[in-house]
């Protein structure tokens, strides 16, 4: 909704309902993009292929990733449980993304709410703090004498 300044999208794990404000950056360059117009899909070339699999969105991330000099490792499951996973890749944006608004200051539960994190465990394994937040915290202690 460019009117109100808000995408609300329904996630695939929980079926919540999460609608957040678009910024600033964004709703600009969707003004300007004639894709995504009513419930057309933004990224036409995008919209059907899968995030699994050889080809799929997993994979072409990693390759931007090779292209432009993104060190990750395999992290190999454990037991007989899971799967390999690498240490970073396109799921890594999600740590970005929850980290850059904790180091900003937003409180968690607007943090939670924001990506559509029912669990605090979760929440707080996708919160990096920075030391810089660390000094900003500390700073605002009165000082004495």
């Amino acid at each position: 909704d460019l009117e109100e300044g808000l995408l609300s999208v329904v996630t695939q794990k929980t079926g919540q309902r999460v609608t957040i404000a678009i910024s600033q950056d964004f709703s600009e360059w969707l003004a300007n993009t004639p894709q995504g117009i009513g419930k057309a899909p933004v990224f036409t070339e995008l919209h059907e292929t899968a995030t699994g699999g050889r080809k799929g969105l997993s994979s072409q991330f990693r390759l931007i990733m090779d292209e432009v000099g993104v060190a990750y490792k395999t992290v190999k499951r454990h037991g007989t449980k899971g799967r390999d996973r690498n240490s970073k890749g396109f799921h890594s944006l999600r740590h970005t993304f929850i980290s850059a608004l904790a180091n900003a200051g937003v409180p968690k539960d607007v943090r939670q709410k924001i990506v559509g994190q029912l669990d605090e465990k979760v929440h707080a394994h996708y919160t990096h703090l920075e030391i810089d937040t660390f000094r900003a915290a500390i700073a605002k202690l009165p000082r004495l004498g």
